[in-house]
């Protein structure tokens, strides 16, 4: 939001802030990612996913992206993100 603020949450709402369009459901995952091994690698999928969302939520005119949910997806074990594109605006 405010100076380039990254708002990605798991919650539904975001404090102080209402939603004044909601832009749409939004999804991604690296499909360049390697099965992992261990944490470190994990860590670093999910880095460059939760980008690749907001990349997608900014395209769409979002601010924010509420309700982010990972799972793993059924065929190749890739990292999911999904989420709702919205625009916040400060609660007066």
């Amino acid at each position: 939001m405010e100076n380039g603020k990254k708002i990605l949450t798991t919650l539904g709402s975001y404090p102080g802030c209402e939603v004044v369009e909601d832009l749409g459901i939004i999804w991604a995952f690296d499909h360049n990612f390697v099965p992992f091994r261990n944490l470190w690698q994990m860590d670093e999928a999910l880095e460059r996913v939760y980008d690749l969302l907001w990349e997608k939520a900014v395209k769409k005119g979002a601010n924010a992206v509420l309700g982010v949910h990972m799972c793993m997806s059924s065929e190749k074990n890739l990292p999911l993100l999904t989420g709702t594109a919205v625009i916040l605006k400060r609660k007066e």
